[in-house]
């Protein structure tokens, strides 16, 4: 085959065949004559055989062209216009007995049930007829179309249909009306008479399906046409003949035309065949012969010729020529550049091939794209339905799982708070996985749709097991086999998130441009869905809200015409209101309701014009029993039942023109009040700006009302601190008592005149209320300039030593306690000094007390100038001083500076005209080395000091190793520290009686702590060193929670009695304590009323500032509040009156000596009678025999505890001892 190729293709094999063409003339010649006169045989034969097949052709073009006109004649009927089936069969029915060329005439719905059919009855089962080629190609193309053979489903018989469809005026498709014809009435009568038995004419459809056939033609009804080749060539041209070989091996001269109508004129192919001896019957057989001889030498020629052009050229063309033809049944897979030979047909056929490439993809595009937008309108069909929102997702995810392979497609919903994904639409999805997302946070790495939706944009993960997004929900995604995601966001119009959309793989992949497109067209469209029908919700809910907001409307409502003013629509309270009944609302106009206005001279035209001139305006109307009532009106246009109207809101106020003149009234009155009151009043509204104030506020503070209503009293007047600096308005009270439920009392603070003075003032303020809200607040104040000094000179000497004018002891503790508070991390250093002065006693006794406080005097002075001002200078005893000094402030070394202070003691003073001359001793603490309260550093400098003393030294640091006692105090911190750790501390509880009924009052707890060594040990072992260590809050609150939960017991076995518990001196600087309190009572659940907190008269006097504040607290909780040991302090009364407490505990040393000594039982009356002035009730601790039980009862003492009453119990036994308590006083009697 190569060496072949290789002949043809050279220049001498060419140059052969010209040459052998050049040698054979005369059978080149001779060939031409026989094929001469076959042509005209055969020329004649054909043209008789092609018009002959014309003229069957015309009459098939005839039969199927009327078949269209009367097709078209029945779609135009009003039956089938109008879809009335019923009348359709009868009607279709007659039809076919008038047309016998048809066997059937029908219309078929979209869904491909018959509709209507003449060969059938109505409520006949009639077959599915939607799998039809002219049922779809019908719905597709415009017109009429003509189907392929088919044996008919309704008649049984076989037949051709012509169909169309039928079709709305926006040219949709709504059902298809078809004609079946007859098999028979295709060949006409004269048709079937054949010049010869041999002869005949053969119809069949477009696959080559015979229809039907004369006697003497090919084929059976039903059956394809054996010779392919002659139907290649019927479908190729519009008419032809051709000469073929039939299977019996005779020559046959088989003409062709075609047959159809307007838009498939190709549809049916009219086939004649006659023998190929009939054109040869004329000739003689010599002739035969000559012919036979020359076509003999003429073949042999023409197949020399014929393999040299099969060889060289006829291959390749028929290859092309193939490859054309598949490409025209757009067979776009087909490929021939391997199949052809030669330079030029190789690079044609390469050509082809990639022709044929770039097809078949533009039409997979072409078809996908089809199918996008089939889609498209379908989902865009069921939104502009209204259909619902879950049904149109789920098309749309299916239609995405269509145009995807291999895909999963999700939609997640997003909450109406844009927080969290509300619900997951999946129908391919488990439902695991749904509800495993459902719930999800939207967040930065919340998988591909939480971020997607997070972050507004399109997440694309490849590989869901590496990428970080997905680290929190990788194994969920891996266990349900998903293993890539897309994820698209779903924005709405204004730009919020509605969800997204996502599509997962069950392999890792990429995704290509095309496939990003159709995933954003699905998401947009999914957009449009959710929002399309949350605004149908929301305009559903919206009409119904307008309706009943009418209807329902609290006030009287009614509709009338803009131009007649008639009313057109009331509601039912305005009917209730003004008594009319509907239909005679519905029969006046607003003019019959409305009276004109007092002293006016209006029109009524005037009047109507009026009415809608001003909103909420006030009128005069009259219901029908004739009362008149004053409304407020409020007109809205509105568009009601097509014309122009107005809603009128009416609001009935005449009850409230007859308060506003009530209120003025009382406003007079009020201001009459406030103006002949002494003291100062103004008032604040939310925002802090004045609304009122009296004569007496403006005539302190230097203003005029109208130049404080309105302007913003904290800024105003109130703006700065005494001393200049600003006063955030956050920090003031009088805008504080805005915010709370009780009043707020200042009696420190300074107003500003206007002429720029400050005004010491004491106020307070109490928030007003209306309706149980805040609205204001009123402040009274009065100028306290007076008081304020007469309170500076008590608080100098207060905190002063008068002699000297240093401060005093409580002053310097006072110091020295704030150091400490503020330094909670006890980084800070500093010094207490005491110096006692040797010899001044001598001074005293020999030259008197004048000399002696001139010394003191003296000294003071030469302390002062050794110290600067930051040092506190302190005189605590008769010839003791303290001093304060930190060690930052000091220039020099401690030790330094206390011998500099030595040398001046030591130096001479004159007194009196006499030269005297002292020493002193000086003990020196250290913070935090030697204490850290102020008790034990006064304490262990006071040491030190009488060690210097001792030694005869001048100075001397305090030591701890000198000092035994703070051994022993140090071992007893660390055995209470394990006290507490491993619970060693008991309570013990004793009895308080009433002595008005002797019904039990309560109890008091009492601390012990059962040391494994020592035994049961009682408050006066251990508690002092409680008391100034860290140890004291823990201890505190565990008392109070044990005492507590004892008290829940008791109440659980039906004993509802009181526990007092006693707390120190540095719980009442715990700010905490109050909301440690409130937590323990809610948590056992007990009332406030029955817990007693025990403070003395000592701890209050520590910082009574910040004891009231946490008391207060305390007793703002329901707790109540008892001062025991009274009458052993020396707290003040002003504290006593301004602390919450409920009870007094009277001292065991004045109860116990009141049985011996008068003057006992008088303070204790005093205090008794002190206590119930101040409606405070008394307790008498320590009560040890009747006869001071019965002096306590004579006495009105409100309540006795001690050991005759009943010794410290458990909790247990308490419960005993109330069942088995005998009664005291009648037991004494």
């Amino acid at each position: 085959m190569p060496f072949r190729i290789r002949l043809f293709q050279s220049i001498y094999a060419r140059m052969f065949l010209v040459i052998c063409a050049a040698v054979v003339p005369a059978f080149v010649g001779l060939g031409y004559y026989v094929y001469r006169q076959q042509n005209q045989l055969q020329d004649i034969g054909l043209e008789n055989a092609k018009r002959y097949v014309n003229l069957a052709a015309r009459y098939e073009n005839w039969l199927l062209q009327s078949s269209r006109e009367t097709l078209g004649t029945l779609a135009s009927s009003p039956v089938v216009k109008d879809g009335n089936w019923m009348r359709c069969y009868p009607y279709f029915s007659e039809l076919l007995r008038e047309q016998k060329r048809f066997t059937n005439f029908g219309v078929v719905g979209l869904d491909g049930r018959v509709l209507c059919t003449g060969y059938s009855t109505p409520g006949q089962n009639m077959p599915y007829l939607g799998d039809r080629v002219y049922f779809q190609r019908a719905l597709v193309q415009q017109g009429f179309v003509i189907g392929d053979f088919q044996q008919g489903r309704i008649t049984g018989q076989p037949t051709i249909v012509i169909a169309t469809a039928l079709r709305d005026s926006s040219g949709a498709p709504r059902a298809v009306i078809f004609a079946a014809l007859k098999l028979s009435s295709l060949i006409n009568s004269s048709d079937a008479i054949s010049p010869s038995a041999d002869t005949g004419l053969t119809i069949v459809d477009r696959k080559g399906v015979v229809l039907n056939t004369t006697s003497g033609g090919d084929g059976q009804i039903g059956q394809v046409f054996w010779e392919e080749d002659v139907l290649k060539a019927a479908r190729a041209g519009v008419s032809g003949v051709d000469v073929v070989r039939a299977r019996d091996g005779k020559q046959w001269l088989v003409s062709y035309a075609q047959a159809g109508i307007d838009g498939d004129p190709s549809a049916l192919v009219i086939l004649y065949k006659s023998p190929e001896s009939l054109l040869l019957a004329g000739i003689s057989r010599d002739l035969w012969i000559g012919i036979i001889v020359a076509f003999i030498l003429m073949l042999m020629a023409l197949a020399a010729g014929w393999a040299g052009a099969q060889a060289l050229v006829g291959r390749n063309i028929r290859q092309l020529t193939q490859a054309a033809r598949r490409l025209k049944r757009r067979r776009f897979d087909t490929r021939i550049g391997s199949l052809v030979s030669g330079q030029e047909f190789t690079e044609i056929a390469t050509l082809l091939d990639e022709m044929a490439a770039e097809l078949g993809v533009r039409e997979k595009e072409w078809s996908l794209s089809l199918q996008r937008q089939e889609g498209q309108n379908e989902i865009l069909r069921r939104i502009a339905q209204n259909e619902g929102l879950r049904e149109t997702l789920v098309a749309l995810l299916m239609f995405s799982e269509e145009q995807i392979e291999d895909t999963v497609a999700s939609i997640q919903i997003v909450a109406a708070d844009g927080l969290f994904i509300e619900s997951c639409i999946a129908p391919k999805m488990a439902e695991t996985f749904r509800s495993a997302v459902t719930g999800v946070k939207l967040g930065p790495r919340a998988g591909s749709c939480g971020t997607a939706m997070y972050e507004k944009r399109v997440v694309i993960v490849e590989d869901i097991g590496s990428d970080p997004l997905w680290a929190d929900y990788r194994d969920l995604a891996i266990s349900h086999g998903l293993h890539a995601c897309w994820s698209h966001p779903i924005m709405s119009s204004g730009g919020r998130v509605l969800g997204s959309f996502a599509l997962y793989f069950r392999y890792t992949r990429s995704p290509r441009p095309q496939e990003l497109q159709v995933a954003q067209m699905i998401s947009e469209l999914a957009a449009v869905a959710i929002e399309r029908s949350r605004i149908a919700l929301a305009l559903t809910q919206s009409e119904t809200e307008y309706r009943l907001l009418f209807e329902l409307n609290p006030s009287p409502m009614w509709v009338c015409d803009a131009t007649t003013l008639r009313l057109m629509a009331v509601n039912d309270q305005a009917i209730m209101h003004y008594g009319y009944e509907r239909d005679e609302f519905l029969l006046m106009n607003t003019n019959q309701i409305e009276l004109a206005e007092l002293n006016s001279d209006k029109t009524p035209d005037a009047g109507r014009r009026d009415l809608y001139s001003a909103n909420r305006a006030v009128r005069r109307h009259h219901r029908k029993d004739g009362s008149i009532i004053f409304v407020e009106v409020s007109h809205f246009p509105l568009n009601f039942r097509g014309c122009d109207a107005r809603l009128t809101l009416i609001h009935d106020v005449t009850e409230r023109k007859i308060l506003t003149q009530n209120i003025r009234e009382r406003d007079e009155l009020f201001t009459l009040l406030m103006d002949s009151t002494a003291e100062a009043i103004f008032g604040l509204d939310m925002a802090g700006c004045c609304t009122f104030v009296n004569h007496a506020c403006e005539t302190l503070l230097g203003y005029e009302s109208s130049e404080l209503i309105g302007q913003s009293m904290h800024d105003l007047i109130h703006g700065r601190h005494e001393d200049g600096k600003p006063y955030p308005v956050d920090d003031c009270p009088m805008r504080k008592a805005l915010g709370k439920e009780f009043h707020v009392h200042v009696d420190d603070e300074v107003l500003w005149r206007k002429d720029g003075t400050a005004l010491p003032v004491e106020y307070w303020a109490y928030p007003m209320r209306r309706d149980g809200r805040v609205i204001g607040s009123i402040v009274t104040f009065w100028d306290v300039t007076e008081r304020r000094r007469q309170g500076e000179a008590l608080l100098y000497q207060a905190t002063h030593d008068m002699l000297t004018g240093l401060v005093n002891r409580a002053f310097l503790s006072s110091r020295i306690n704030g150091t400490i508070d503020a330094d909670k991390t006890v980084s800070r250093r500093f010094y207490v000094l005491m110096l006692d002065l040797d010899g001044f006693k001598e001074v005293n006794d020999s030259l008197g007390h004048q000399a002696g406080d001139l010394l003191l005097r003296q000294i003071a002075d030469r302390i002062k100038l050794l110290f600067d001002a930051q040092a506190v200078i302190a005189r605590v005893g008769g010839d003791e001083f303290a001093i304060y000094v930190e060690d930052s402030a000091c220039i020099l070394p401690i030790e330094q500076i206390v011998a500099d202070l030595l040398t001046e003691v030591k130096k001479p003073f004159l007194l009196n005209s006499i030269e005297i001359q002292i020493s002193g001793s000086i003990g020196i603490a250290c913070y935090p080395e030697n204490g850290t309260d102020i008790n034990n550093l006064m304490r262990n400098a006071d040491s030190a000091m009488y060690e210097a003393k001792r030694e005869g030294v001048g100075y001397m640091f305090y030591d701890m190793s000198k000092d035994k006692q703070a051994l022993s105090k140090v071992l007893l911190m660390t055995h209470l520290r394990h006290a507490v750790e491993q619970q060693e501390f008991v309570l013990h509880y004793q009895p308080k009686i009433s002595l008005r009924d002797q019904s039990v009052v309560g109890v008091e707890a009492l601390i012990r702590w059962q040391n494994s060594e020592r035994g049961l040990l009682y408050p006066s072992d251990f508690m002092a060193v409680v008391e100034i260590s860290d140890l004291i809050h823990p201890l505190t609150l565990w008392v109070v929670e044990t005492a507590v939960r004892q008290c829940s017991t008791w109440r659980e076995h039906g004993h509802r009695v009181a526990v007092a518990v006693n707390v120190s001196a540095r719980n009442l600087l715990d700010v905490s304590l109050p909301r440690a309190i409130q937590e323990i009572l809610a948590r056992y659940q007990v009332d406030a009323s029955l817990l007693e907190i025990e403070i003395t008269e000592s701890s209050i006097m520590a910082d009574p500032g910040r004891a009231q504040y946490v008391l207060t607290r305390i007793h703002d909780i329901g707790v109540r509040i008892s001062i025991d040991d009274f009458g052993t302090g020396h707290s003040s009364l002003a504290y006593l009156q301004k602390l919450p407490v409920d009870s007094l505990k009277i001292d065991q040393s004045f109860v116990t000596d009141m049985g011996g000594h008068g003057e006992a039982r008088a303070i204790v009356a005093s205090i008794i009678g002190l206590a119930h002035n101040l409606a405070v009730s008394v307790i008498a601790e320590g009560v040890e025999t009747d006869e001071v039980l019965q002096q306590l009862a004579e006495l009105k003492c409100d309540c006795v505890q001690g050991y005759y009453i009943a010794r410290p119990m458990g909790g247990s036994e308490i419960e005993a001892w109330l069942q088995e308590r005998p009664s005291l006083l009648s037991a004494a009697a």
